[in-house]
C-alpha cells in the first residue's frame, strides 16, 4: 500500500520542511503571518528518546516577541500546548508533545522520517538550506587580513585557498587556514551554486605536498625549508588543513592537543598521528568514510546491479522504513543537523565547529553500516532495502564531500 509523503515533506523531511510546518502552524493557530514567526530553528534530538526526534523553542521565541498569551511566566508552556495541539493533527506527525518546560518535540512517521535522506541528495544545496544566509556583507567582519595581499588568493573556481607553504610560520599558517575556510563558507551561503565546482572529488589519495620529499623535484618547487613547507610535506596539505582548523583558536600553543596524538599544530618533528592514514587520524577516517560511501554506491552496487531509491519508489514497506528504524536515527539526526551546524559556524566564525560535525557524521556512518553491510553477499535480502541504505550512503557522501570541500581539502573517491 502506497503511503505519500505528506505536502509539507514533499521533497524530504529536512530542517528547512520541518521549519515551515512549525511556522504555517503557529501562524494558523495564532492567527499571524507566518512571516511575522520567529526562526523555528529545528535541531535533532540528543536526548536518545526513541519518541522524539526533532525540538524547537519555537514557544519560546513567540513568547518573547508577543507578549499577550496568558500569564507572563505561563507564556512559553501555554504556547507549546497550542501548538503541539495543533501538530498532532498533521499527517506524518506522529506525536508532538512538550517537554523540558516549553520546548516543542516532534516525532515524524517512518516514512517521513526517512524521507530526509532524499532532501539532502547530493548535500550540496541541501547544507546551505537552513538557516537562511546571513545578510550581506556580514561575511567580512570574520576574514581575515592576509598581509601583502589585496584580498584572499582563490582556486580555479573562484573559492579562497591560501598556498599554506608560503606562510612565515606556523601561526600565519594557522591563520590563514581558517580564514580560508571562514571565508569559503560565507561565500557558499551567500552564492548556493545550484551545482558544486569542479575538483570536489578525485580519484587519488595523493597529495603533492606530501609527495615533495627533501630530494625530489616537487620539493624544490615549493621550497622545502621552513616549518611550514616542511609540515606539508610530512603530513600533506589536507590533514595539515585539517588540523589546523579542528583547533579552537587562531593562535593555538603548538603544545596543545585536540585528542590523543592529535597536536593542535603539528610540526614536521612532532606530526602526532596526523601523518598517518589510520582511522585515528581524523582527516583520514572522514575523507575515507566519504570513499567507502561513494565507491558503495557508484562502482560496488552498479556491479551488482544496484541503484538508489528514486522518491516515486517509496511504499510503506518494512523493508524501505528501515529508513526510519531507530537503528538508522542517529545517522539521520546528524544529516539534519548539518545546515544548522554550517550555519553556526559560519555565524561564530569557529572554523572547529564544521570539523567536528564531520567527524561526527563520519562515526555515525561507520556505526550505522559496520553491523549491517550496505551489499550483503547473499541474494535473499529485499532489493528495496538495499536500495534504500544506498540512499543513505549516497546522502553521507554529499554531506562528507561538501564538508571537507568548504575546508579546502579534496574528497578522495578511491579506497
Amino acid at each position: 500500500m502506497r503511503e505519500p509523503w505528506p505536502a509539507w515533506a514533499s521533497t524530504g523531511a529536512t530542517p528547512r520542511a520541518v521549519a515551515g510546518l512549525l511556522r504555517d502552524t503557529a501562524a494558523q493557530r495564532l492567527g499571524i503571518e507566518p512571516a511575522a514567526v520567529p526562526d523555528p530553528q529545528p535541531r535533532w534530538a540528543d536526548s536518545g528518546d526513541p519518541g522524539i526526534d526533532c525540538v524547537s523553542a519555537l514557544p519560546q521565541r513567540l513568547a518573547a516577541k508577543y507578549g499577550s498569551f496568558g500569564t507572563r511566566g505561563e507564556q512559553p508552556q501555554q504556547l507549546a500546548r497550542v501548538l503541539a495541539d495543533g501538530l498532532n493533527a498533521v499527517p506524518g506527525i506522529a506525536e508532538a508533545r512538550v517537554v523540558r518546560g516549553s520546548l516543542l518535540a516532534l516525532r515524524m512517521s517512518a516514512p517521513v522520517r526517512g524521507s530526509l535522506v532524499y532532501g539532502v541528495a547530493e548535500g550540496w544545496n541541501f547544507l546551505a538550506e537552513w538557516p537562511p544566509p546571513a545578510e550581506p556583507g556580514a561575511a567580512s567582519a570574520v576574514s581575515t587580513p592576509r598581509a601583502g595581499r589585496d584580498g584572499p588568493p582563490v582556486d580555479d573556481h573562484g573559492w579562497p585557498c591560501s598556498p599554506l607553504y608560503e606562510a612565515d610560520d606556523l601561526a600565519t599558517a594557522t591563520r590563514w587556514a581558517r580564514a580560508d575556510t571562514r571565508e569559503r563558507i560565507a561565500h557558499f551561503r551567500a552564492t548556493a551554486p545550484k551545482t558544486p565546482p569542479g575538483q570536489r572529488r578525485v580519484d587519488t589519495w595523493r597529495d603533492p605536498c606530501r609527495d615533495a620529499s627533501p630530494h625530489s623535484q616537487s620539493s624544490v618547487e615549493l621550497g622545502v625549508r621552513g616549518e611550514v613547507p616542511r609540515l606539508l610535506a610530512t603530513v600533506g596539505e589536507a590533514n595539515a588543513r585539517f588540523a589546523l582548523c579542528r583547533g579552537s583558536s587562531d593562535r593555538p600553543q603548538p603544545a596543545t592537543q585536540t585528542g590523543p596524538g592529535l597536536p593542535a599544530v603539528p610540526t614536521a618533528e612532532h606530526p602526532g598521528v596526523w601523518s598517518r592514514h589510520t582511522f585515528a587520524n581524523p582527516a583520514f577516517s572522514v575523507r575515507y568514510a566519504h570513499a567507502h560511501a561513494w565507491t558503495t554506491v557508484h562502482r560496488w552496487a552498479r556491479d551488482a546491479g544496484h541503484a538508489p531509491l528514486t522518491i516515486d519508489q517509496w511504499q510503506a514497506s518494512p523493508a524501505v522504513a528501515e529508513l526510519g528504524s531507530v537503528q538508522v536515527a542517529p545517522l539521520l539526526g546528524c544529516l539534519f543537523d548539518g545546515p544548522g551546524t554550517l550555519a553556526t559556524a559560519h555565524r561564530r566564525a569557529r572554523p572547529h565547529t564544521l570539523v567536528r560535525y564531520l567527524e561526527r557524521l563520519c562515526a555515525n556512518y561507520h556505526e550505522w553500516r559496520d553491523p549491517c553491510p550496505v551489499i550483503p553477499a547473499t541474494d535473499d535480502t529485499d532489493s528495496l532495502a538495499i536500495a534504500a541504505r544506498l540512499t543513505v550512503c549516497a546522502a553521507v557522501a554529499g554531506v562528507l564531500a561538501t564538508g571537507v570541500f568548504l575546508l579546502g581539502v579534496s574528497a578522495p573517491t578511491r579506497l
